[in-house]
């Protein structure tokens, strides 16, 4: 009788107040300061040639988080128990320029991106099959395993101008030809606009040629099949592509004791009586 009480009241204090507050949150173990992501992109465009008007969407696989100071990791996938992924589109190529040494340059409009933290990761072998197995469209912001399995939308930005004087760019590209997939590398800024642990990071850190930006990244394309190209051979993905992206922590994530609702209190009541009773009892008989 003693075991199987306090083992009711040890399981009504955990699921009233949760056993594992960190969990929807990644855990940096009270790190600070600046991060880079490293990542793996999985891309594709809306058409094999690059021109004004195609679009590029993508999946991508963070495998850590370093401190860029120093090179040691804060965080590595499957630390904890968490995965981070991401899913992005609407980058829009706007202009395309042959380049003085040789390939083109590409400006671009538009990018935007959500990070999901999840406990466990994805396959991106389904290539583009995943955004339908999640119940949308070919390149929208789902994707089978990132946004359908019950993760938290961790972290929520758009790209912003910043690279050039163009005030439209939001994407600056250089690359190989003009022919998907390409290889090159690509610059660019962005804004922070919510997610369930936007407050962890800072804002307005990285300078640019108009305001100060949460996060810079450059994106190296390369193409499936060539030396150091990472990714998998079987999926129809046109284009992969890897980090880093610049952020800031500001704030180091801790453990929030939820506010249980009146319900709860109700129950966590009816279970302290019942300890109450218990301990009575057990004091009756050995008087």
């Amino acid at each position: 009788m003693r075991y199987r009480t306090l083992a009711g009241i040890a399981m009504a204090t955990t699921l009233l107040y949760g056993g594992a507050a960190n969990a929807n949150l990644i855990d940096l173990n009270g790190y600070t300061g600046p991060i880079q992501f490293k990542f793996q992109n999985y891309e594709s465009f809306t058409s094999t040639t690059l021109a004004p008007g195609v679009q590029n969407f993508g999946v991508v696989q963070i495998t850590s988080i370093v401190n860029p100071n120093t090179g040691a990791n804060v965080w590595v996938q499957g630390q904890g128990g968490q995965f981070l992924s991401a899913v992005f589109d609407g980058i829009t190529v706007t202009s395309v320029t042959p380049s003085s040494s040789g390939g083109f340059v590409t400006t671009n409009s538009g990018g935007t991106f959500q990070v999901w933290l999840g406990n466990s990761i994805f396959d991106p072998g389904q290539g583009t099959s995943g955004y339908a197995a999640a119940g949308c469209a070919v390149g929208g912001l789902c994707y089978n395993g990132i946004t359908n399995t019950g993760g938290t939308d961790l972290l929520n930005f758009n790209l912003v101008p910043g690279t050039t004087a163009d005030p439209t760019n939001t994407l600056n590209a250089t690359v190989n030809t003009l022919t998907v997939p390409v290889a090159g590398v690509a610059e660019g800024y962005a804004d922070i606009t919510g997610g369930a642990d936007a407050s962890e990071f800072g804002t307005g850190g990285f300078p640019t040629l108009f305001n100060p930006a949460d996060l810079h990244f450059r994106d190296n394309f390369c193409v499936p099949g060539q030396p150091g190209c990472v990714g998998p051979t079987s999926s129809n993905w046109e284009d992969f592509s890897f980090d880093p992206l610049d952020a800031s922590i500001v704030t180091p994530v801790t453990p929030v004791t939820p506010v249980p609702e009146p319900t709860s209190l109700a129950l966590l009541g009816l279970a302290l009586l019942g300890f109450g009773a218990w301990a009575r009892r057990r004091q009756q008989h050995r008087e």
